[in-house]
């Protein structure tokens, strides 16, 4: 039973037949992961970055990725939280990287961004932006 306004039983009425099927895949769980802290759509986005380089990284050249492997990360926005379909073992790797990503922000003055990068590697830029912070070097140059 659910009491909700016409607009949100509308929501439930075209939610529901998606989320009450047979699985395409066994293999694949749903999962809804509530959050605190963080925005559930720009968490999905960062969650979708991630997997997305991930399942190309671990799927050859040429070849289509297992169905097992793909993730679908839907946030939703009402009772902010993301709607997650996964492999057991990837829907385990998400919610680490959601406890890991949901906290709440520590910096009073400054903006928390998240950065999914295409080409470099996350460790070697990583260094480079905390050495250049060290050095005090983060303004802009001059033209």
């Amino acid at each position: 039973m659910v009491a909700a306004s016409v607009d949100d039983n509308h929501a439930l009425d075209a939610l529901l037949p998606k989320l009450d099927r047979e699985p395409e895949n066994p293999a694949v769980e749903l999962a809804i992961l509530p959050l605190q802290h963080n925005d559930s759509a720009r968490l999905a986005t960062t969650i979708r970055g991630v997997f997305a380089a991930r399942l190309q990284s671990l799927t050859p050249v040429g070849q289509t990725p297992a169905p097992g492997d793909r993730v679908d990360v839907q946030p939703d926005s009402l009772s902010n939280a993301l709607v997650v379909s996964a492999s057991k073992q990837n829907l385990e790797l998400i919610r680490e990287l959601v406890a890991k990503l949901d906290t709440e922000p520590v910096a009073t003055d400054g903006i928390i961004e998240t950065f999914t990068l295409q080409h470099a590697d996350v460790q070697r830029v990583s260094t480079l932006l905390r050495s250049l912070i060290d050095q005090g070097s983060t303004a802009p140059a001059s033209p």
